[in-house]
């Protein structure tokens, strides 16, 4: 499922499909995105919803 649809859940939903709360995910995020980014300025430039979708990735 795209993030765009999970951002549309509710927080029942979301943590069901995603197996954390929307906080807690977040805060995955967070703690996530300071090596993605000094990985991506060796290999392209993405976005920052590439984050979240290789979290979301490795959660499922």
């Amino acid at each position: 499922m795209p993030y765009t649809q999970l951002q549309s859940l509710s927080a029942e939903e979301f943590k069901r499909l995603c197996g954390v709360s929307r906080p807690t995910f977040g805060d995955m995020v967070e703690v996530l995105r300071p090596q993605l980014e000094r990985q991506r300025k060796r290999v392209c430039n993405t976005t920052n919803i590439c984050t979240v979708l290789l979290l979301q990735t490795v959660i499922s």
